[in-house]
């Protein structure tokens, strides 16, 4: 197990006495709270998404920034910049590798797809080789939930990093599900008025598409990981090594004071 990053230094998070709900309720009222801040970083992810090499970058910066907006935590401007700085090399080699295996994955289903789809003689080994390679995509997709929280959070090399991804991908099997389904869900609201009109629901879309996925998602998938780094990565971090990481652990809110320590306080898979 890595130790822990030292993060930056942030003010005091919103009291814990303040809306104790749980799940759908708070997800909803989180999310309102910290709109406009999951808005800024995430437009700015998306940039840095489309010159493909920097991707990575902005999957750090905006990671910080919506985790602890997932926590209830308070966050400054420079958060999303520090994040990276922090994590430049790694970042930009995470996000390379992320879109190769992406890429990669998604190429090979399709082609499969396309293969048995004109062949009439597909057998069963073609649908097994299809069903295979649908699993891995979903699988390299479930792992890019976890890889940029990993890298912020633990000093990790790059197999170490993936090492965990898919170890938590697996252990968080129901949550990546939710996250899976959450946006699939939104993006099929999002596209709903092209069933009205194609041209003119094309451009609602992607006015919706702007204005809602960019926080949504990042949030999404941080509220929703998170149960699973606490349950497979950190509390058991704490127990072997108290006292370790005190900054990061004060920053997710889980020490309040220098003798008080909280441990999981979110219901795990």
């Amino acid at each position: 197990m890595a130790i822990f990053k030292s993060p930056i230094d942030e003010g005091p998070g919103v009291s814990k006495s303040e809306a104790e709900k749980r799940g759908f309720f708070r997800f909803f009222e989180l999310l309102k709270r910290y709109y406009g801040k999951l808005l800024s970083t995430g437009l700015l992810k998306m940039l840095l998404d489309l010159t493909v090499v920097a991707s990575g970058l902005g999957a750090v910066g905006n990671a910080r920034i919506a985790r602890i907006a997932a926590r209830d935590r308070h966050s400054f401007k420079s958060d999303f910049s520090e994040a990276i700085k922090k994590n430049l090399k790694q970042a930009l080699a995470m996000g390379i590798i992320n879109n190769i295996l992406s890429g990669a994955a998604l190429f090979s289903a399709y082609f499969i797809f396309n293969e048995n789809a004109s062949n009439e003689n597909a057998d069963t080994v073609s649908f097994l080789m299809l069903a295979l390679s649908i699993a891995v995509l979903l699988i390299i997709t479930f792992m890019r939930y976890y890889t940029s929280a990993v890298l912020i959070t633990f000093n990790v090399t790059l197999g170490q990093l993936y090492k965990n991804s898919l170890l938590l991908s697996i252990g968080g099997m129901g949550r990546n599900l939710i996250i899976l389904l959450s946006h699939m869900a939104v993006l099929a609201l999002i596209c709903s008025p092209m069933l009205l009109d194609l041209y003119v629901g094309l451009g609602i879309a992607i006015c919706l598409y702007i204005l809602i996925m960019p926080a949504f998602s990042g949030f999404c998938i941080q509220y929703n990981i998170f149960p699973v780094m606490m349950k497979y990565m950190i509390e058991p971090f704490m127990k072997e090594h108290p006292g370790e990481g005190e900054n990061t652990l004060r920053e997710l809110g889980l020490i309040e004071s220098d003798t008080e320590a909280v441990m999981s306080d979110e219901t795990t898979d």
